[in-house]
């Protein structure tokens, strides 16, 4: 996953640091992983200070996770954090000019307020209306909204 070190403040509520540090500011080189990527990924124990490849390029081990776990925590205890410039050649198409997501963090009481400013200047930038609108912008109520609908479903 290529992020920056905002990643773990729009994450502090969920996401915290087991061992070493999170990326910070011009870090090449280095890694941080999730709980399940450092105990489960790799033939070796691994540590803070441990070398990783990936494919083949080498990268020191500055922090490993605490466990997130659940439903929104199972993609980033496997995770393999990188800068955006060092995992640009693994996104596939997305990477330091061409994001897969971008997270904010908002007072709670105006979320509604700030996702639809996210929405409006993103629909400016990307040039598109509501008819061709080729992103998707999620509040937390809107992601609780979806999960209690699908076990409302279940359910039935």
């Amino acid at each position: 996953m290529g992020t920056d070190e905002n990643w773990i403040k729009v994450r502090e509520a969920s996401a915290r640091m087991g061992e070493g540090r999170f990326l910070a500011r011009g870090d090449r080189g280095v890694a941080v992983l999730g709980y399940v990527a450092a105990k489960d990924t790799f033939d070796k124990d691994i540590f803070v200070g441990s070398r990783i490849k990936v494919e083949n390029e080498t990268f020191k081990v500055v922090g490993i996770m605490e466990e997130i776990g659940g439903i929104g925590g199972a993609n980033e205890d496997k995770s393999v954090y990188l800068s955006l410039e060092d995992s640009e050649p693994y996104a596939g198409g997305f990477g330091v000019d061409n994001y897969y997501a971008i997270e904010v963090r908002v007072e709670p009481e105006r979320t509604d307020e700030i996702a639809e400013k996210i929405k409006e200047k993103l629909m400016i930038t990307r040039h598109v209306t509501e008819e061709d609108i080729d992103f998707t912008v999620y509040t937390p109520k809107m992601i609780t909204s979806t999960v209690l609908n699908i076990i409302g479903t279940v359910n039935l």
